[in-house]
């Protein structure tokens, strides 16, 4: 397994990890931004960002894996 693919295995859970809770907790963490920094970071935002870590680490995963069976 070459180094890329090390990577992508640990970054891709990670990604989907970090993606999921975007998507569970978009109201709060919007609240917090908007809090914190006083700017306007909406709930919908935050579930877009979250799709598509999913999405993203899904892919990297995936493709780390297939890469692995080659």
């Amino acid at each position: 397994m070459s180094q890329g693919q090390i990577a992508a295995l640990v970054w891709g859970p990670l990604a989907i990890v970090m993606g999921i809770c975007f998507v569970r907790f978009r109201e709060r963490i919007s609240r917090a931004a908007q809090a914190a920094r006083g700017r306007h970071q909406t709930p919908a935002l935050m579930a877009a960002a979250g799709i598509f870590f999913t999405i993203a680490g899904a892919g990297v995963l995936l493709g780390a894996l297939t890469g692995a069976l080659r």
